[in-house]
C-alpha cells in the first residue's frame, strides 16, 4: 500500500460524508482518522493534489453554503418568535428604525426633511432668516398634539438609537409578556407624553428626540411593579436601577455635558421615570392579585 498524506483537519462534529462520497467517485484512496477533536483526512500520496484541492475546495463552499442557510432559517425563526410573543415591542423598534433617516440627515448635514419636521417636538417653519422653531404651546393650539408623543422616534446617530432600542428591546418585551400588549401600548405613550413635556418645559425650545425618556418609564413601572408585587415580580436585577438613578443624577449635575459627550434630555428621563412609577403603582393597585403572563 502507498504511504498517505494528511490534507484536511476539521473538527470532530463535522459532518464529511459528501466529501467521501466525492472522493470515493474520483477512486481516490483515502481514510479518515480520527483524535479527541479533529478528524483527519489522509490520503494516497500519488493521488493528483491539485485534484484533490478542488474536491476539497468544493466542499468547503458547499458547507459555508449549508452554513448561511441554516443561520437565515434561524434567523427567520426568530424573528416570527419574537413578533408573535412581543408584537407591540417589535412593531415600536421597526418605527424607530424606519424614522431614522430624518435626525440622521439633521445630524450629517443639517438637512431638515418632512420626516423631521412631522416629528419634532417643536412645529419648525420658514422664514426669511431659515427654519425656526415654533414654541411648543403654538404648536399645541394648532392641533399638533401628536408633537406629544412623537419625539420618541426622533434619533440623532446610529450609537443614539442602538442604546434605546437594545433597553426598549430588554425592558419593554418584559413588560408586553407579563402585563399585556394593551398596558405596554398605554405605559409607552403617557411616558412619551410626560418625559416630552417636561423636557419642553424645562430646556425650552431646544430640539431633543429619543426613546431614552421611555426606557427610563420601562425601568420606572418594573421597579415599583416589583416592589409593590413581588410574588409577580416581572425580575430584573437591582443594580440596574441604581446604573438608572446615577445616570440621571450625572445628567442634572451637567457632568455628562462636560465629558463632550452630548447633551442629555434630563427632563425626558425625569418625566418618563416618573410616569413610569406612577403607572407602576397604579397597575399594581388595580390588580391586587398575582398576575398571570399576558393578562
Amino acid at each position: 500500500m502507498n504511504a498517505m498524506k494528511p490534507v484536511l483537519t476539521v473538527s470532530l462534529g463535522v459532518r464529511t460524508d459528501s466529501l467521501s462520497r466525492r472522493l470515493n467517485q474520483e477512486g481516490i484512496i483515502y481514510r479518515w482518522q480520527q483524535a479527541a477533536s479533529e478528524q483527519l483526512l489522509l490520503v494516497d500520496s500519488e493521488s493528483s493534489s491539485e485534484r484533490i484541492a478542488e474536491l476539497i475546495h468544493d466542499w468547503r463552499l458547499e458547507q459555508s453554503s449549508a452554513r448561511g442557510m441554516v443561520d437565515a432559517q434561524s434567523i427567520k425563526t426568530w424573528l416570527v418568535r419574537s413578533t408573535r410573543l412581543f408584537p407591540m415591542t417589535v412593531f415600536l423598534m421597526v418605527i424607530n428604525l424606519m424614522c431614522l433617516p430624518a435626525g440622521l440627515s439633521l445630524a450629517d448635514s443639517g438637512e431638515v426633511t418632512e420626516l423631521l419636521r412631522a416629528l419634532s417636538p417643536y412645529a419648525i417653519v420658514l422664514s426669511s432668516q431659515g427654519y425656526l422653531l415654533q414654541p411648543l404651546a403654538e404648536g399645541l393650539a394648532d392641533g399638533g398634539w401628536w408633537r406629544l408623543v412623537t419625539p420618541m422616534l426622533l434619533h440623532f446617530s446610529w450609537l443614539h438609537i442602538t442604546f434605546n432600542l437594545l433597553w426598549v428591546w430588554e425592558v419593554g418585551r418584559r413588560i408586553e409578556y407579563m402585563h399585556g400588549w394593551r398596558w405596554f401600548v398605554i405605559v409607552t405613550v403617557i411616558a412619551s407624553v410626560a418625559a416630552n413635556a417636561l423636557q419642553a418645559i424645562l430646556a425650552p425650545m431646544q430640539l431633543f428626540g429619543g426613546m431614552s425618556g421611555v426606557v427610563f418609564a420601562y425601568l420606572g413601572y418594573v421597579m415599583i411593579w416589583d416592589w409593590l408585587r413581588p410574588k409577580s415580580r416581572i425580575g430584573l436585577a437591582k443594580g440596574i436601577y441604581f446604573v438608572m438613578l446615577a445616570y440621571l443624577i450625572l445628567g442634572f449635575s451637567g457632568f455628562i455635558d462636560l465629558l463632550g459627550l452630548g447633551s442629555l434630555a434630563n427632563g425626558a428621563h425625569l418625566g418618563g421615570l416618573l410616569a413610569g412609577m406612577a403607572l407602576g403603582s397604579i397597575r399594581a393597585f388595580l390588580l391586587r392579585d398575582s398576575v398571570s403572563p399576558g393578562q
